[in-house]
């Protein structure tokens, strides 16, 4: 078996898309396209400070909690705590 000295072959770049998302707070008015989506499996309230929601996945259940932001990404949604997202994900300006 030979082993081609290939510095650069296996370097891959994030592929730059645009997404719609918002912030897991409380008194939000949710977009239309969170809530008719399939895959909001519960939203709860346990208090006046606290919200959470279940959403269901191809790899499971995830749990965003307020703070977290909720992501539509091709048609699919998932949660992403609120410190990663901001450090991978920018404001378009319109």
């Amino acid at each position: 078996m030979k082993v081609k000295n290939s510095m650069n072959n296996n370097i891959y770049k994030k592929k730059t898309l645009k997404v719609e998302a918002f912030k897991l707070e409380k008194n939000l008015i949710f977009p239309s396209w969170f809530i008719k989506n399939r895959q909001i499996e519960k939203i709860s309230f346990n208090s006046a400070e606290f919200i959470e929601v279940k959403i269901r996945t191809y790899l499971g259940y995830e749990t965003a909690r307020q703070g977290d932001y909720i992501i539509k990404e091709n048609n699919y949604i998932h949660a992403c705590p609120g410190a990663i997202f901001k450090e991978r994900y920018k404001k378009v300006e319109e």
